[in-house]
């Protein structure tokens, strides 16, 4: 039974993260766990609780038979979310992406959220509505990516997906050295890449059968490469370093642009995250 753990606010957000969990939770066998960070000190607690209260009851009218809990604690939104979290394997927040001061929980910036957590983050956009479409995964050039194709493969191969994988590289700038000019040739650099590309597929086909998955190596930046994937996809997966979102080609304000630029949810996977 999967554990999803959702981060209310109340300002609106966390309508979409609701939305999304319950849609997930209606299609398989989930346990939800509904979590609001306050100052119980400054905030009405019974209108708190009467909010967890209405949002348990539609979860469970829209996904029978999914067991609610809910809970308040006094924490920063951070280290409470953090730590609600260690016992779950999905956090799922709601964004306004490009008003990212419009609630407590956006305001304080999902990829930071992300970085602070075990499991991976599932970021839903205001305005979410259900897509059966594609799984998008970015693959960096280092292995901070590993857990995150891992999660985007296992995705599509329980919701019968397609899933793209994505890569991008840049030639880089010519050098007069002959021997350093033949290194970093474009056709080699080219090939390098391809070899990520390739090699990220084989590891995804362990999951997901292999004319299910394609490949796309595009020149550019990473952040216009996964944009430019995103069109008819239900779901865009990136990965993270233990201790932050800086990993390499994909750094930590790519991730935070991808999610301002799409309007599909996004799935921010820690490195760090040990196999269930």
């Amino acid at each position: 039974m999967e554990r999803i753990l959702i981060g209310i606010d109340a300002d609106g957000s966390s309508e979409a993260a609701v939305a999304w969990a319950a849609h997930r939770a209606a299609s398989g066998s989930a346990q939800i766990e509904l979590v609001t960070v306050m100052d119980t000190l400054l905030t009405d607690t019974a209108d708190t609780e009467a909010l967890l209260a209405t949002t348990a009851s539609r979860i469970e009218q829209e996904a029978p038979g999914t067991a609610v809990n809910t809970e308040i604690l006094e924490l920063s939104i951070v280290g409470g979310l953090a730590i609600a979290a260690r016992a779950a394997d999905l956090l799922v927040i709601g964004s306004h992406p490009h008003h990212r001061l419009a609630s407590m929980i956006s305001g304080a910036l999902p990829v930071r959220i992300s970085t602070d957590v075990s499991c991976p983050t599932v970021v839903v956009p205001v305005g979410w509505k259900p897509v059966d479409g594609r799984i998008v995964v970015g693959i960096d050039i280092d292995d901070s990516s590993d857990k995150a194709l891992i999660f985007a493969a296992r995705e599509a191969a329980a919701r019968g997906r397609e899933l793209d994988v994505v890569h991008a590289w840049r030639p880089t700038p010519y050098s007069p050295d002959p021997a350093t000019a033949l290194v970093f040739a474009p056709e080699a650099i080219l090939a390098a890449h391809q070899k990520i590309l390739d090699t990220a597929a084989a590891r995804a086909a362990v999951e997901l059968p292999a004319d299910r998955i394609h490949t796309h190596l595009d020149r550019g930046r990473p952040l216009d490469a996964v944009v430019a994937h995103v069109e008819g996809a239900e779901l865009v997966v990136l990965g993270t370093h233990e201790w932050g979102p800086i990993t390499g080609a994909l750094f930590g304000s790519t991730v935070q642009q991808v999610m301002e630029q799409i309007p599909v949810p996004l799935a921010i996977v820690p490195m760090g995250r040990q196999e269930q």
